[in-house]
């Protein structure tokens, strides 16, 4: 099997180039709201559409060779969000978001920006944009007051696994990283309220 990245550069190469935008974001959002997040990024961060190009794992990792020959994800992960150098974390909201209860995408935020030390941006669906405008500083850090690492969750166990070796082993622990997560975030999600 190819993976659709691969198929797509065939079909219409115009469309496809070396990925300068790394996407941080969880499955269960939906493709409208989640385009539209972008395109919202894109324009205020000043990047022109036509020369974004995304690393999403969804069509760069073959998901049928990841089922039949686990990867170290960790590994994979790391090796791609260092060769693109930019990553973008798309929230659905800026409170209870379920970026926030995902263990890879808080991973990912972590490793990219404290470790990696790569540029790190937010972006927000529209729902959760919306509610900016009214939201004090003090509201904000109250909000994320909630986020947690430790109580994030992975779809397969092994992905947990490897991902609190690293955590407790070379990070550690937890509390560090949630502290370090929700320093990040008030800092990215400020600027987008003073922005409004």
């Amino acid at each position: 099997g190819v993976s659709l990245t691969s198929a797509i550069g065939v079909l219409d190469p115009i469309h496809v180039g070396k990925a300068n935008l790394f996407l941080s974001w969880t499955w269960r959002y939906q493709v409208g709201p989640l385009l539209e997040a972008l395109l919202d990024y894109a324009r205020r961060s000043g990047l022109p559409i036509g020369s974004c190009f995304l690393w999403i794992c969804f069509f760069a990792n073959n998901q049928r060779i990841w089922l039949r020959q686990p990867q170290d994800g960790i590994a994979v992960f790391r090796g791609n969000v260092s060769k693109v150098g930019r990553m973008v974390c798309l929230l659905d909201k800026y409170h209870d978001s379920l970026y926030f209860q995902r263990l890879w995408t808080l991973y990912e935020m972590f490793v990219a920006c404290v470790v990696l030390k790569l540029k790190v941006d937010v972006a927000i669906m529209e729902d959760g944009r919306l509610d900016l405008p009214d939201v004090s500083l003090r509201q904000l850090s109250q909000r994320l007051s909630s986020i947690d690492i430790s109580i994030a969750r992975a779809t397969f166990q092994s992905d947990e696994d490897a991902i609190w070796k690293q955590i407790n082993e070379v990070h550690g622990g937890a509390d560090g990283i949630t502290m370090e997560i929700k320093n990040l975030l008030r800092t990215m999600l400020s600027d987008l309220i003073l922005d409004h």
